[in-house]
Protein backbone atom coordinates (compact mmCIF):
# COMPACT_ATOMS: atom_id res chain seq x y z
CA UNK A 1 0.00 0.00 0.00
CA UNK A 2 1.07 3.85 -1.44
CA UNK A 3 0.55 6.39 1.49
CA UNK A 4 0.52 9.85 -0.04
CA UNK A 5 3.01 12.22 1.52
CA UNK A 6 0.99 15.15 3.26
CA UNK A 7 2.33 18.64 3.94
CA UNK A 8 2.62 20.35 7.41
CA UNK A 9 0.21 22.64 6.98
CA UNK A 10 -2.64 20.34 6.04
CA UNK A 11 -4.73 19.05 8.38
CA UNK A 12 -3.37 18.49 12.49
CA UNK A 13 -1.37 16.28 13.19
CA UNK A 14 -0.50 14.63 16.58
CA UNK A 15 -1.35 17.52 18.56
CA UNK A 16 -3.42 19.43 21.26
CA UNK A 17 -7.15 19.95 20.93
CA UNK A 18 -10.28 19.31 21.44
CA UNK A 19 -14.16 20.19 20.16
CA UNK A 20 -15.45 23.05 22.37
CA UNK A 21 -19.12 21.82 21.72
CA UNK A 22 -21.67 20.63 23.78
CA UNK A 23 -21.34 18.48 26.46
CA UNK A 24 -19.98 14.92 25.75
CA UNK A 25 -19.67 15.71 21.53
CA UNK A 26 -18.08 14.06 18.87
CA UNK A 27 -15.31 14.77 16.10
CA UNK A 28 -14.68 18.04 13.91
CA UNK A 29 -12.69 21.08 15.72
CA UNK A 30 -13.02 24.80 16.37
CA UNK A 31 -11.95 27.76 16.70
CA UNK A 32 -12.58 30.53 18.04
CA UNK A 33 -11.57 34.54 19.62
CA UNK A 34 -13.20 37.10 21.84
CA UNK A 35 -12.28 41.08 22.51
CA UNK A 36 -9.42 42.98 21.71
CA UNK A 37 -6.04 41.76 21.67
CA UNK A 38 -3.70 42.59 24.56
CA UNK A 39 -0.41 41.23 27.02
CA UNK A 40 1.78 38.31 25.87
CA UNK A 41 5.25 38.80 23.43
CA UNK A 42 5.87 39.44 20.30
CA UNK A 43 8.86 36.96 18.75
CA UNK A 44 8.93 35.39 22.14
CA UNK A 45 6.43 32.64 22.75
CA UNK A 46 5.82 32.51 26.32
CA UNK A 47 3.85 28.79 26.33
CA UNK A 48 3.24 25.89 29.06
CA UNK A 49 3.93 22.02 29.51
CA UNK A 50 0.61 20.36 29.60
CA UNK A 51 3.05 17.89 32.45
CA UNK A 52 5.92 18.70 33.68
CA UNK A 53 9.21 16.62 32.14
CA UNK A 54 11.35 14.98 34.44
CA UNK A 55 13.93 14.14 31.33
CA UNK A 56 13.74 14.51 27.60
CA UNK A 57 15.58 11.36 26.35
CA UNK A 58 12.92 9.68 23.73
CA UNK A 59 14.92 6.29 25.26
CA UNK A 60 12.39 6.02 28.21
CA UNK A 61 8.58 5.58 27.64
CA UNK A 62 6.53 8.43 26.53
CA UNK A 63 5.74 11.59 29.14
CA UNK A 64 3.60 14.43 27.53
CA UNK A 65 6.11 17.47 28.99
CA UNK A 66 8.70 15.45 27.04
CA UNK A 67 7.05 14.91 23.72
CA UNK A 68 6.11 18.51 23.57
CA UNK A 69 9.75 19.69 24.02
CA UNK A 70 11.03 16.53 21.65
CA UNK A 71 8.00 18.13 19.18
CA UNK A 72 9.88 21.60 18.86
CA UNK A 73 13.52 20.50 18.55
CA UNK A 74 13.02 16.85 16.39
CA UNK A 75 11.17 15.74 13.97
CA UNK A 76 9.78 11.90 13.71
CA UNK A 77 9.67 10.23 10.79
CA UNK A 78 6.07 9.67 10.62
CA UNK A 79 2.58 11.58 12.31
CA UNK A 80 -0.49 11.96 11.70
CA UNK A 81 -3.31 14.53 11.45
CA UNK A 82 -6.49 15.18 13.05
CA UNK A 83 -8.43 13.04 10.78
CA UNK A 84 -5.88 10.22 11.91
CA UNK A 85 -3.98 10.09 8.59
CA UNK A 86 -0.71 9.37 7.98
CA UNK A 87 1.96 11.93 6.81
CA UNK A 88 5.65 13.12 6.93
CA UNK A 89 7.24 16.19 7.33
CA UNK A 90 10.15 13.62 6.33
CA UNK A 91 9.53 11.30 4.02
CA UNK A 92 8.11 11.51 0.23
CA UNK A 93 6.60 8.04 0.82
CA UNK A 94 6.71 4.78 3.12
CA UNK A 95 5.10 2.05 1.01
CA UNK A 96 4.31 -1.65 2.54
CA UNK A 97 4.99 -4.43 0.49
CA UNK A 98 1.47 -6.50 -0.96
CA UNK A 99 3.05 -9.42 1.84
CA UNK A 100 3.51 -6.82 4.50
CA UNK A 101 6.56 -7.73 4.71
CA UNK A 102 9.17 -4.92 3.62
CA UNK A 103 8.38 -1.16 4.53
CA UNK A 104 10.36 1.20 2.30
CA UNK A 105 11.50 4.68 3.41
CA UNK A 106 11.85 7.20 1.17
CA UNK A 107 13.99 10.74 2.07
CA UNK A 108 12.37 14.20 0.95
CA UNK A 109 15.16 16.13 -1.22
CA UNK A 110 17.50 19.18 0.52
CA UNK A 111 16.87 17.99 4.09
CA UNK A 112 18.93 19.50 6.80
CA UNK A 113 20.29 19.43 10.54
CA UNK A 114 20.60 22.02 12.53
CA UNK A 115 24.32 22.34 11.35
CA UNK A 116 24.03 22.42 8.25
CA UNK A 117 24.69 19.30 7.22
CA UNK A 118 22.04 17.37 4.83
CA UNK A 119 19.86 14.54 6.51
CA UNK A 120 20.22 11.17 4.68
CA UNK A 121 19.35 7.24 4.98
CA UNK A 122 22.42 6.88 7.15
CA UNK A 123 20.75 8.88 9.60
CA UNK A 124 17.48 7.08 9.29
CA UNK A 125 19.43 3.74 9.98
CA UNK A 126 20.88 5.14 13.07
CA UNK A 127 18.19 6.34 14.08
CA UNK A 128 15.95 2.99 13.56
CA UNK A 129 18.92 1.07 15.06
CA UNK A 130 18.38 2.95 18.15
CA UNK A 131 14.94 2.44 18.47
CA UNK A 132 14.78 -0.65 17.84
CA UNK A 133 17.30 -1.79 20.78
CA UNK A 134 15.51 -3.39 23.83
CA UNK A 135 18.12 -2.67 25.62
CA UNK A 136 17.73 0.87 25.39
CA UNK A 137 14.64 1.82 23.94
CA UNK A 138 11.15 1.68 25.59
CA UNK A 139 9.80 2.01 22.14
CA UNK A 140 11.80 -1.07 20.56
CA UNK A 141 8.30 -3.33 21.03
CA UNK A 142 6.05 -0.76 19.74
CA UNK A 143 7.63 -0.23 16.53
CA UNK A 144 9.14 -3.98 16.82
CA UNK A 145 9.12 -7.37 14.53
CA UNK A 146 11.99 -6.57 12.29
CA UNK A 147 14.17 -9.01 10.83
CA UNK A 148 17.77 -8.96 13.18
CA UNK A 149 16.18 -6.94 16.12
CA UNK A 150 16.37 -9.99 18.51
CA UNK A 151 20.09 -10.40 17.76
CA UNK A 152 20.77 -6.40 18.94
CA UNK A 153 18.58 -6.68 21.72
CA UNK A 154 20.35 -10.55 23.00
CA UNK A 155 23.51 -8.04 22.36
CA UNK A 156 24.68 -10.71 19.75
CA UNK A 157 24.99 -8.52 16.66
CA UNK A 158 25.66 -4.40 16.82
CA UNK A 159 22.81 -3.42 14.37
CA UNK A 160 19.40 -4.52 13.15
CA UNK A 161 19.97 -6.52 9.81
CA UNK A 162 16.55 -6.04 8.60
CA UNK A 163 17.30 -2.11 8.25
CA UNK A 164 19.04 -1.29 5.39
CA UNK A 165 20.04 1.78 3.43
CA UNK A 166 20.30 1.26 -0.57
CA UNK A 167 21.00 4.82 -1.33
CA UNK A 168 21.16 7.85 0.56
CA UNK A 169 17.23 8.63 0.25
CA UNK A 170 16.16 5.43 0.60
CA UNK A 171 16.19 2.88 3.71
CA UNK A 172 14.41 -1.03 3.41
CA UNK A 173 12.68 -2.30 6.18
CA UNK A 174 12.19 -6.32 6.25
CA UNK A 175 10.05 -7.63 8.87
CA UNK A 176 9.80 -11.13 10.30
CA UNK A 177 6.42 -11.60 9.66
CA UNK A 178 3.51 -9.44 8.21
CA UNK A 179 2.52 -6.31 9.95
CA UNK A 180 0.04 -4.06 8.02
CA UNK A 181 0.04 -1.49 10.87
CA UNK A 182 4.09 -0.83 11.36
CA UNK A 183 3.79 2.57 9.64
CA UNK A 184 0.63 3.78 11.57
CA UNK A 185 2.72 2.31 14.80
CA UNK A 186 5.51 4.48 13.96
CA UNK A 187 3.05 7.39 13.72
CA UNK A 188 1.29 6.88 16.79
CA UNK A 189 4.37 7.19 18.76
CA UNK A 190 5.27 10.52 16.95
CA UNK A 191 6.87 13.07 19.39
CA UNK A 192 8.99 10.34 21.54
CA UNK A 193 11.16 9.10 18.69
CA UNK A 194 12.48 12.32 16.55
CA UNK A 195 14.97 11.94 13.63
CA UNK A 196 18.97 11.18 15.64
CA UNK A 197 21.63 12.51 14.00
CA UNK A 198 24.09 9.99 12.73
CA UNK A 199 27.15 12.07 12.96
CA UNK A 200 26.42 12.45 16.91
CA UNK A 201 25.27 9.04 17.93
CA UNK A 202 25.64 6.73 14.90
CA UNK A 203 29.81 5.63 16.65
CA UNK A 204 28.11 5.60 20.91
CA UNK A 205 28.06 2.03 21.90
CA UNK A 206 24.18 1.56 22.71
CA UNK A 207 25.11 0.63 26.15
CA UNK A 208 26.47 4.27 26.49
CA UNK A 209 23.26 6.33 24.86
CA UNK A 210 21.26 6.49 28.23
CA UNK A 211 23.48 8.95 29.74
CA UNK A 212 24.36 10.23 26.51
CA UNK A 213 25.27 14.17 26.90
CA UNK A 214 22.88 14.74 23.27
CA UNK A 215 20.07 13.75 24.67
CA UNK A 216 20.26 16.41 27.31
CA UNK A 217 21.36 19.28 24.94
CA UNK A 218 20.33 18.35 21.76
CA UNK A 219 23.37 20.40 19.74
CA UNK A 220 22.37 19.09 16.31
CA UNK A 221 18.36 18.28 15.63
CA UNK A 222 16.16 18.58 12.66
CA UNK A 223 13.15 20.25 14.15
CA UNK A 224 11.78 24.29 14.05
CA UNK A 225 13.55 25.42 17.04
CA UNK A 226 16.71 24.11 18.55
CA UNK A 227 17.05 23.54 22.41
CA UNK A 228 19.04 26.52 24.42
CA UNK A 229 18.41 24.80 27.69
CA UNK A 230 15.92 21.99 30.11
CA UNK A 231 15.64 22.14 33.28
CA UNK A 232 14.13 19.13 34.80
CA UNK A 233 10.51 19.65 36.38
CA UNK A 234 10.54 23.18 35.20
CA UNK A 235 11.13 24.63 31.96
CA UNK A 236 12.63 24.54 28.76
CA UNK A 237 14.03 27.37 26.22
CA UNK A 238 14.61 27.32 22.10
CA UNK A 239 15.57 29.44 19.61
CA UNK A 240 14.48 29.16 15.87
CA UNK A 241 16.33 27.26 14.02
CA UNK A 242 17.86 29.05 10.58
CA UNK A 243 18.44 25.97 8.55
CA UNK A 244 15.04 24.12 9.20
CA UNK A 245 14.03 22.70 5.64
CA UNK A 246 10.13 23.06 6.73
CA UNK A 247 8.48 26.63 6.67
CA UNK A 248 10.48 29.35 8.64
CA UNK A 249 8.46 29.68 12.02
CA UNK A 250 7.40 33.47 12.71
CA UNK A 251 8.82 33.11 16.45
CA UNK A 252 12.24 33.45 17.18
CA UNK A 253 12.12 32.31 20.60
CA UNK A 254 10.00 29.69 22.42
CA UNK A 255 10.17 28.95 26.50
CA UNK A 256 7.76 26.53 27.46
CA UNK A 257 7.67 25.96 31.78
CA UNK A 258 5.38 23.75 33.88
CA UNK A 259 2.44 25.43 35.44
CA UNK A 260 -0.64 24.10 37.72
CA UNK A 261 -3.78 24.41 35.35
CA UNK A 262 -4.66 27.53 37.89
CA UNK A 263 -1.53 29.20 37.25
CA UNK A 264 -1.73 28.66 33.76
CA UNK A 265 -5.00 30.58 33.49
CA UNK A 266 -4.16 33.57 35.75
CA UNK A 267 -0.80 33.98 33.95
CA UNK A 268 -2.61 34.21 30.21
CA UNK A 269 -4.86 36.90 31.71
CA UNK A 270 -2.27 38.94 32.89
CA UNK A 271 -0.14 38.39 30.39
CA UNK A 272 2.94 36.35 31.43
CA UNK A 273 1.82 33.24 29.22
CA UNK A 274 0.64 33.65 25.48
CA UNK A 275 -1.02 30.13 25.67
CA UNK A 276 -1.74 27.23 27.97
CA UNK A 277 -2.77 24.41 27.41
CA UNK A 278 -4.50 21.88 28.96
CA UNK A 279 -7.43 24.12 30.09
CA UNK A 280 -9.41 23.06 33.00
CA UNK A 281 -12.73 22.11 30.76
CA UNK A 282 -14.24 23.60 33.35
CA UNK A 283 -12.75 27.11 32.99
CA UNK A 284 -13.91 27.01 29.29
CA UNK A 285 -16.73 28.88 29.44
CA UNK A 286 -15.02 31.45 31.36
CA UNK A 287 -11.78 32.13 29.62
CA UNK A 288 -13.91 32.04 26.13
CA UNK A 289 -15.51 35.42 27.42
CA UNK A 290 -12.16 36.75 28.52
CA UNK A 291 -11.13 40.51 26.51
CA UNK A 292 -7.95 39.11 24.73
CA UNK A 293 -8.33 35.17 24.52
CA UNK A 294 -8.65 32.93 22.15
CA UNK A 295 -9.78 29.46 22.14
CA UNK A 296 -9.29 26.24 20.00
CA UNK A 297 -10.54 22.61 20.90
CA UNK A 298 -10.64 19.11 19.42
CA UNK A 299 -11.77 15.81 20.78
CA UNK A 300 -9.69 13.56 22.24
CA UNK A 301 -7.48 10.81 21.20
CA UNK A 302 -6.94 8.71 23.97
CA UNK A 303 -8.91 8.09 27.25
CA UNK A 304 -7.81 9.42 30.98
CA UNK A 305 -7.91 6.30 33.16
CA UNK A 306 -6.76 4.40 36.10
CA UNK A 307 -4.09 1.53 35.82
CA UNK A 308 -5.12 -1.49 38.11
CA UNK A 309 -2.16 -3.22 39.07
CA UNK A 310 -3.30 -6.96 37.45
CA UNK A 311 -0.13 -8.01 39.89
CA UNK A 312 -1.70 -6.73 42.71
CA UNK A 313 -3.05 -9.86 45.48
CA UNK A 314 -6.06 -7.76 46.17
CA UNK A 315 -7.32 -6.96 42.53
CA UNK A 316 -6.56 -10.71 41.47
CA UNK A 317 -10.09 -11.79 40.67
CA UNK A 318 -11.27 -9.95 37.84
CA UNK A 319 -14.95 -9.62 39.64
CA UNK A 320 -13.32 -7.13 41.79
CA UNK A 321 -12.25 -5.21 38.88
CA UNK A 322 -15.43 -5.19 37.35
CA UNK A 323 -16.97 -3.88 40.34
CA UNK A 324 -14.67 -1.02 40.34
CA UNK A 325 -15.93 0.29 37.29
CA UNK A 326 -19.43 -0.40 37.93
CA UNK A 327 -18.92 1.97 41.26
CA UNK A 328 -18.00 4.93 39.52
CA UNK A 329 -19.94 7.19 38.35
CA UNK A 330 -17.99 8.39 34.95
CA UNK A 331 -21.07 10.25 33.08
CA UNK A 332 -21.43 12.19 36.31
CA UNK A 333 -17.56 12.98 36.25
CA UNK A 334 -17.74 14.40 32.71
CA UNK A 335 -20.69 16.64 33.55
CA UNK A 336 -19.76 17.55 36.79
CA UNK A 337 -16.14 17.96 36.79
CA UNK A 338 -15.82 18.52 33.06
CA UNK A 339 -18.22 20.31 32.19
CA UNK A 340 -19.50 17.99 29.45
CA UNK A 341 -16.35 18.56 27.61
CA UNK A 342 -15.61 14.85 27.66
CA UNK A 343 -17.32 11.52 26.17
CA UNK A 344 -17.48 8.28 28.26
CA UNK A 345 -16.19 5.00 26.78
CA UNK A 346 -19.15 2.99 28.31
CA UNK A 347 -17.91 -0.42 27.83
CA UNK A 348 -14.73 0.47 29.01
CA UNK A 349 -12.35 -0.03 25.80
CA UNK A 350 -9.32 2.22 24.96
CA UNK A 351 -9.23 2.30 21.31
CA UNK A 352 -11.30 5.21 20.05
CA UNK A 353 -10.96 4.41 16.37
CA UNK A 354 -11.13 3.16 13.80
CA UNK A 355 -14.70 1.67 14.76
CA UNK A 356 -14.38 -1.20 12.32
CA UNK A 357 -12.10 -3.11 15.07
CA UNK A 358 -14.31 -2.53 18.01
CA UNK A 359 -17.09 -4.62 18.92
CA UNK A 360 -19.99 -3.66 19.70
CA UNK A 361 -21.50 -7.04 20.43
CA UNK A 362 -21.27 -9.87 23.97
CA UNK A 363 -19.67 -6.98 25.35
CA UNK A 364 -20.15 -5.07 28.32
CA UNK A 365 -21.64 -1.92 29.01
CA UNK A 366 -20.32 -0.80 32.65
CA UNK A 367 -23.47 1.97 33.66
CA UNK A 368 -23.01 3.24 37.12
CA UNK A 369 -24.06 0.33 39.29
CA UNK A 370 -23.65 0.71 42.61
CA UNK A 371 -25.65 -1.76 43.73
CA UNK A 372 -23.87 -4.56 41.20
CA UNK A 373 -20.52 -3.46 42.47
CA UNK A 374 -21.56 -4.66 45.78
CA UNK A 375 -23.10 -7.56 44.36
CA UNK A 376 -19.47 -8.69 42.24
CA UNK A 377 -17.68 -7.19 45.31
CA UNK A 378 -19.64 -9.98 47.53
CA UNK A 379 -19.52 -12.59 45.27
CA UNK A 380 -15.29 -12.25 45.16
CA UNK A 381 -14.97 -12.10 48.94
CA UNK A 382 -14.09 -8.92 49.09
CA UNK A 383 -12.74 -7.85 52.54
CA UNK A 384 -13.76 -4.43 52.70
CA UNK A 385 -11.05 -3.45 55.21
CA UNK A 386 -8.71 -4.20 52.63
CA UNK A 387 -6.31 -1.18 51.83
CA UNK A 388 -6.05 0.44 48.07
CA UNK A 389 -3.48 2.59 47.28
CA UNK A 390 -4.18 5.08 44.54
CA UNK A 391 -1.27 7.13 42.96
CA UNK A 392 -2.67 10.37 41.65
CA UNK A 393 -0.53 13.24 40.23
CA UNK A 394 -1.81 17.14 41.23
CA UNK A 395 -1.72 20.02 38.96
CA UNK A 396 -4.58 19.52 37.30
CA UNK A 397 -7.34 20.97 39.01
CA UNK A 398 -10.28 18.49 37.36
CA UNK A 399 -8.34 15.30 37.82
CA UNK A 400 -7.78 15.97 41.73
CA UNK A 401 -11.54 16.63 41.18
CA UNK A 402 -12.35 13.41 39.70
CA UNK A 403 -9.98 11.38 41.54
CA UNK A 404 -11.89 13.03 44.91
CA UNK A 405 -15.22 11.61 44.00
CA UNK A 406 -13.45 8.07 42.48
CA UNK A 407 -11.83 7.78 45.89
CA UNK A 408 -15.18 8.46 47.52
CA UNK A 409 -17.77 6.63 45.15
CA UNK A 410 -15.45 3.33 46.05
CA UNK A 411 -16.23 3.96 49.48
CA UNK A 412 -19.57 3.96 49.38
CA UNK A 413 -19.43 0.31 47.71
CA UNK A 414 -16.81 -0.85 50.84
CA UNK A 415 -13.38 -0.35 48.87
CA UNK A 416 -11.33 1.57 51.25
CA UNK A 417 -8.72 3.74 48.61
CA UNK A 418 -6.16 5.99 49.76
CA UNK A 419 -5.17 8.73 47.41
CA UNK A 420 -1.23 9.26 47.26
CA UNK A 421 0.35 12.45 45.61
CA UNK A 422 3.35 11.78 42.95
CA UNK A 423 5.38 13.02 40.68
CA UNK A 424 5.87 11.91 37.14
CA UNK A 425 9.27 10.73 37.99
CA UNK A 426 8.02 8.99 41.15
CA UNK A 427 5.30 6.99 39.25
CA UNK A 428 7.95 6.03 36.96
CA UNK A 429 10.04 4.39 39.44
CA UNK A 430 7.48 2.76 40.96
CA UNK A 431 6.00 1.43 37.88
CA UNK A 432 9.39 0.05 37.20
CA UNK A 433 9.33 -1.75 40.30
CA UNK A 434 7.06 -4.31 39.10
CA UNK A 435 5.91 -4.66 42.68
CA UNK A 436 2.08 -4.41 44.43
CA UNK A 437 2.85 -1.62 46.76
CA UNK A 438 -0.13 0.01 44.36
CA UNK A 439 -2.95 -0.62 43.11
CA UNK A 440 -4.55 1.85 41.25
CA UNK A 441 -2.95 4.99 39.07
CA UNK A 442 -4.00 7.54 37.35
CA UNK A 443 -2.60 8.21 33.53
CA UNK A 444 -2.93 9.50 30.15
CA UNK A 445 -2.10 9.95 26.72
CA UNK A 446 -1.13 8.59 23.65
CA UNK A 447 -2.72 7.96 20.40
CA UNK A 448 -5.86 5.36 19.91
CA UNK A 449 -7.48 6.72 17.12
CA UNK A 450 -5.04 5.21 13.80
CA UNK A 451 -4.91 1.47 14.03
CA UNK A 452 -5.88 -1.10 17.25
CA UNK A 453 -2.94 -2.21 16.56
CA UNK A 454 -1.84 0.77 19.58
CA UNK A 455 -3.56 -1.24 22.03
CA UNK A 456 -0.49 -4.10 21.96
CA UNK A 457 2.11 -2.00 23.96
CA UNK A 458 -0.30 -1.25 26.77
CA UNK A 459 -1.73 -5.10 26.98
CA UNK A 460 1.44 -7.46 26.23
CA UNK A 461 2.73 -9.69 28.77
CA UNK A 462 6.60 -8.36 27.09
CA UNK A 463 5.37 -4.62 27.21
CA UNK A 464 5.47 -4.17 30.62
CA UNK A 465 6.69 -1.51 32.19
CA UNK A 466 9.73 -0.34 31.83
CA UNK A 467 9.15 -2.74 28.28
CA UNK A 468 6.76 -1.23 26.84
CA UNK A 469 3.65 0.94 28.24
CA UNK A 470 1.74 -2.00 29.84
CA UNK A 471 1.92 -0.12 33.28
CA UNK A 472 -0.93 -2.30 34.69
CA UNK A 473 1.65 -5.51 34.52
CA UNK A 474 -1.54 -6.67 32.67
CA UNK A 475 -0.68 -10.22 31.46
CA UNK A 476 -2.91 -12.53 29.22
CA UNK A 477 -1.34 -15.13 26.46
CA UNK A 478 -4.61 -15.48 24.42
CA UNK A 479 -4.79 -12.25 24.35
CA UNK A 480 -1.27 -12.18 22.73
CA UNK A 481 -2.07 -14.02 20.47
CA UNK A 482 -5.07 -11.99 19.44
CA UNK A 483 -3.29 -8.79 18.73
CA UNK A 484 -0.24 -11.36 16.91
CA UNK A 485 -2.49 -12.21 14.51
CA UNK A 486 -3.95 -9.01 13.99
CA UNK A 487 -0.82 -7.46 12.88
CA UNK A 488 -0.26 -10.50 10.50
CA UNK A 489 -3.65 -10.32 9.05
CA UNK A 490 -4.03 -8.44 5.71
CA UNK A 491 -7.17 -8.79 5.11
CA UNK A 492 -9.10 -5.96 6.84
CA UNK A 493 -12.53 -7.84 7.65
CA UNK A 494 -10.82 -10.77 9.55
CA UNK A 495 -8.81 -8.35 10.73
CA UNK A 496 -11.42 -7.06 12.26
CA UNK A 497 -12.51 -10.19 13.57
CA UNK A 498 -9.57 -10.79 15.53
CA UNK A 499 -9.04 -7.19 17.39
CA UNK A 500 -12.90 -7.47 18.52
CA UNK A 501 -12.05 -10.52 20.13
CA UNK A 502 -9.32 -8.72 21.66
CA UNK A 503 -11.09 -6.02 22.83
CA UNK A 504 -13.27 -8.24 24.31
CA UNK A 505 -11.21 -10.20 26.37
CA UNK A 506 -10.20 -6.64 28.01
CA UNK A 507 -13.59 -5.98 28.12
CA UNK A 508 -14.15 -9.07 30.02
CA UNK A 509 -10.75 -8.74 32.43
CA UNK A 510 -10.50 -5.10 32.88
CA UNK A 511 -7.00 -4.25 33.88
CA UNK A 512 -7.97 -0.58 33.24
CA UNK A 513 -10.80 1.59 34.32
CA UNK A 514 -11.49 4.35 31.26
CA UNK A 515 -13.33 7.45 32.79
CA UNK A 516 -13.57 9.50 29.84
CA UNK A 517 -12.16 10.94 27.20
CA UNK A 518 -11.45 14.53 27.70
CA UNK A 519 -11.74 17.41 24.45
CA UNK A 520 -7.87 19.02 24.76
CA UNK A 521 -8.10 22.47 24.75
CA UNK A 522 -6.05 25.27 24.55
CA UNK A 523 -6.68 29.07 25.09
CA UNK A 524 -4.13 31.60 23.96
CA UNK A 525 -3.72 35.59 23.26
CA UNK A 526 -5.59 36.42 20.42
CA UNK A 527 -2.79 38.42 19.02
CA UNK A 528 -1.03 34.80 18.13
CA UNK A 529 -3.11 33.48 14.50
CA UNK A 530 -2.58 29.94 12.72
CA UNK A 531 -3.06 27.81 16.10
CA UNK A 532 -5.08 24.45 14.93
CA UNK A 533 -6.15 22.04 17.14
CA UNK A 534 -6.37 18.23 17.11
CA UNK A 535 -6.53 15.34 20.22
CA UNK A 536 -3.19 14.52 21.21
CA UNK A 537 -2.15 15.54 24.66
CA UNK A 538 1.45 15.70 23.34
CA UNK A 539 2.06 17.78 20.61
CA UNK A 540 0.16 21.09 21.48
CA UNK A 541 2.63 22.61 18.87
CA UNK A 542 2.31 20.96 16.60
CA UNK A 543 1.84 23.24 13.52
CA UNK A 544 3.75 26.10 15.66
CA UNK A 545 5.47 26.94 12.01
CA UNK A 546 1.93 28.10 10.85
CA UNK A 547 1.76 30.92 13.82
CA UNK A 548 2.21 33.82 13.79
CA UNK A 549 1.92 37.46 16.40
CA UNK A 550 -0.18 39.94 14.94
CA UNK A 551 -1.51 43.39 15.57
Amino acid sequence: MRAAARRSTVGALIALGVLLASACSSGGSTSTATGSAGGGGHTTLNAVMAVEATEITPLTANQQGKAEVLSLLGTPLLQSDNQAKVFSRLLSTWDISSDAKTVTLKLKPNLTWSDGKPITSTDLVTTLNIYLDSNVSASAGRIGGVEGQDAVGKKTAKSVSGVTAPDASTVVVKLLSPNVAWTANLAGVAFNLPLLPDSVLGKVPHDQLKDNAYFKTYPVSSGPFKLVSFTAGQDAQFVRNDKYFGSKPYFEKVFLKALATDAMSAQLQTGETDLIFPVDPADVERLSAVDGVATASHQGVAPELLALNYASPELKDPRIRQAMIYAIDRVGICKQVLAGQCTTPLTNIRQISPTWSIPTDGVTSYEYNPAKAKELLTAAGWNPSTKVVLLTRSGRSYVDKAMTIVQGQLSQVGINVTLQNVDAGQLLATWKKQDDSWQAAWNSGADFTLDPVAMQTYALCSARYPAGGNTSQYCDPETDKLFAQGLQQTDQTQRAAVYKQAFTRLNQDPAEIYLYVVNSIAAFNKKITGVRASGNLSAPYWNIEDWAWQG
